[in-house]
């Protein structure tokens, strides 16, 4: 067990047992909460100093890595090797970029990077006609679909808010800018790229 810094009525393990020393000597074991604000199931304990006399909300996966490794860079976030968040076992978590960490987290949640596939993707859109039947096909929503067409990425501000921003590239994609609705555009972007439409396609 080791100190938490700046909370010295408690201690942590390296597999993120916490235990408070605040109204018992003996100490006791603080059963760890989720956290409502994390989408990834983070797990929580609050904690109490001279500051923070109503308690302070700190992940347990920060706690453990503060205090067994050192400080956090603040351009890397802590992973869970395994994918699971309540493993916060030391040996478990390691420090990757915040783009690593969200492209690891969308591959566990969905099974695959749909953008890695974005060609078969589009394949799939001129044959098929609408986003929501293609997102039905690869089993996600319908706007992760229209994103990897237009070839567009999800970004996170410091403020922790969402934007969207199109990949800079120095060639123009047609897929950004046609009407992708029109079935006569789909046509023919299907002739550029090669893609020849199936049967049961042409009959409609």
């Amino acid at each position: 067990m080791a100190q938490i810094k700046d909370f010295e009525l408690y201690d942590i393990n390296e597999k993120g047992t916490v235990v408070s020393y605040a109204k018992n000597k003996k100490g006791k074991i603080l059963k760890p909460q989720k956290a409502s604000q994390s989408k990834k199931k983070y797990t929580q304990v609050r904690l109490f100093n001279d500051e923070y006399r109503r308690g302070k909300l700190q992940y347990i996966h920060r706690l453990v890595w503060e205090t067994f490794k050192g400080e956090i860079p603040a351009d890397r976030e802590i992973d869970h090797i395994d994918g699971d968040p309540h493993n916060n076992h030391i040996d478990n978590l390691q420090l990757i970029t915040r783009r690593e960490n969200v492209r690891k987290w969308l591959k566990e949640e969905y099974g695959q990077l749909i953008r890695d596939h974005r060609d078969e993707i589009i394949k799939d859109y001129l044959e098929l006609g609408s986003y929501g039947k293609v997102g039905k096909k690869w089993g996600v929503h319908e706007q992760s679909i229209r994103r990897t067409i237009k070839y567009v990425v999800l970004g996170v501000n410091k403020d922790g808010t969402r934007s969207e921003k199109k990949y800079e590239n120095k060639q123009k994609d047609m897929f950004m800018t046609l009407d992708l609705r029109k079935k006569e555009v789909r046509e023919k972007l299907g002739l550029l790229i090669g893609y020849q439409f199936s049967e049961k396609y042409e009959k409609k």
